[in-house]
């Protein structure tokens, strides 16, 4: 879709470049994509969780009705949040004022007429919109929740790992698949929510983040090929193979 974010004077637009993109429900679905990243890795701390802590519930996972209740979850996930972008973040003609010319000079592209959606925090009088303020809390508030049950499962794991008289292979494996599931939730979390919370959250307190908000769209082209490097980074055969190509 090829997804651009401008920050400045306190609005922040998010549109794409292409005919596909011309619609506010497209990019609402398309970052909507993006979050759904976190929950799913919900789902893997959960796993890990329960496999060390209430192993008889991992058949779960391999249960019809089980797997049908994560994706139906998953997916009234995706619509909810979808949803709660588009309702929420509407483009306004003062916006669209606003960013016209910074937009036109870095894109081409006439805010008056494109398909978008727009964080404009404050109206032409300088009062907050509160319409706005309400849906950035409600999507920090899932997010929050999202990253709290991962917090919670990481540090447990980690106590468990440490006072479990455990085989030390086991121990070791477990440490390591511990080691990946953290690093499969750090690089999202600073390539893509971190971005976009700062773009979001910081205009929305009145701070004006224009160089941060053109370095947002890099920082997500940016996630796939380096989660893609950290996941295989943490394969032991693959990351000795790699360094000995580099050292020698």
């Amino acid at each position: 879709l090829f997804q651009r974010f401008v920050a400045q004077d306190l609005v922040l637009v998010i549109f794409g470049l292409n005919s596909i993109a011309n619609s506010g429900v497209v990019i609402s679905a398309f970052l909507a994509l993006y979050a759904i990243t976190y929950l799913l890795i919900d789902y893997n701390f959960l796993y890990r969780l329960w496999a060390l802590m209430c192993p008889e519930r991992i058949h779960l996972f391999k249960t019809k009705w089980f797997i049908i209740l994560l994706v139906s979850f998953a997916l009234v996930f995706f619509v909810n949040w979808t949803l709660l972008i588009y309702y929420f973040f509407l483009p306004t003609d003062h916006g669209r004022l606003k960013m016209r010319d910074v937009v036109m000079a870095k894109y081409g592209v006439d805010t008056m007429d494109r398909g978008m959606i727009m964080g404009d925090y404050f109206h032409a009088d300088g009062s907050r919109n509160v319409h706005l303020a309400i849906g950035v809390f409600i999507l920090i508030t899932i997010l929050g929740l999202c990253s709290s049950f991962i917090i919670y499962a990481a540090a447990t794991i980690t106590y468990y790992l440490k006072t479990a008289k455990l085989i030390s292979e086991k121990s070791m494996q477990l440490q390591r698949q511990l080691f990946v599931l953290c690093t499969q939730t750090i690089v999202p979390l600073l390539l893509l929510y971190s971005p976009c919370l700062v773009d979001v959250g910081f205009t929305c307190l009145g701070i004006d983040v224009e160089l941060y908000g053109d370095l947002t769209a890099l920082s997500i082209s940016l996630f796939l090929p380096i989660d893609g490097l950290a996941v295989l980074y943490s394969m032991k055969d693959y990351r000795k193979a790699a360094i000995s190509v580099i050292t020698c």
